[in-house]
């Protein structure tokens, strides 16, 4: 906790109780609405909570070609033999070339995933050919399809969290914190999701694993301030204020 000698009175303690009550009922479904989307993330992904938020799971949702990311996570159960998601993801690794397809790959996916993605597909994604896996083999960006619609829906995501980010911030700088912690706080997440949304367009082109492992720090950063935030926020609305007893 901040030291009180480096506090200043806090505007948001000087409200009234009915709309600090009100403010610490938008503060608990802000963080509602962050442990949903983490756990939404968690059950995506098909793994423990520390796998679906760890470098490898962030190269699946940003860098991984949709077949890929789909054994994976949507297609994990309808495939669940592991040996046959490894067949299929090391074919992708290794090039998705022709003359590896019509084998073990083929077969597989004609077997596991025609039944919903041959003739009639499900959700626009066909899997019929080798032209329709090899187009899903591709990483988004680089000309292949991309069925989640990720880029398309990236606006969403910037408006949303920075929304929520932004509301946070306006809380601290009506706050009893100095302005460091203001700063510091409330704008590095803020520019953590910029910096995100730049890295998810043109991350996956950067050398190695640079790309992806830069995107998770940030992600990282924008999930553990969310609650931290409203803590902060949280505390401030009912805290006594610098320099005064705890009862006044």
């Amino acid at each position: 906790m901040v030291p009180v000698n480096l506090m200043v009175p806090s505007t948001l303690r000087t409200l009234g109780l009915p709309v600090r009550i009100g403010l610490a009922a938008l503060l608990a479904v802000l963080v509602t609405g962050w442990g949903v989307s983490v756990h939404l993330a968690v059950e995506r992904s098909g793994d423990e909570v520390w796998s679906a938020l760890s470098p490898e799971a962030c190269r699946l949702r940003t860098c991984a070609p949709p077949l890929e990311r789909a054994m994976h996570t949507t297609m994990g159960h309808h495939i669940p033999d592991s040996r046959e998601r490894r067949v299929v993801v090391t074919w992708i690794h290794h090039g998705a070339r022709m003359n590896d397809y019509y084998g073990e790959p083929s077969g597989i996916l004609a077997r596991r995933c025609q039944t919903c993605h041959g003739a009639s597909p499900q959700a626009s994604v066909r899997l019929l050919t080798y032209g329709d896996a090899l187009a899903l083999s591709q990483a988004p960006g680089l000309g292949g399809r991309d069925p989640y619609h990720r880029l398309r829906h990236l606006h969403v995501h910037l408006f949303s969290l920075g929304t929520v980010l932004c509301l946070l911030l306006l809380g601290l700088a009506y706050s009893r914190y100095p302005r460091w912690v203001v700063l510091g706080f409330g704008l590095s997440p803020v520019v953590a999701l910029v910096l995100s949304v730049g890295l998810t367009l043109w991350g996956c082109s950067m050398p190695g694993p640079l790309g992806y492992v830069v995107l998770w720090l940030c992600e990282g950063l924008v999930i553990g301030a969310w609650p931290v935030i409203t803590a902060l926020v949280a505390w401030d609305l009912f805290a006594a204020q610098p320099g005064t007893d705890a009862n006044s």
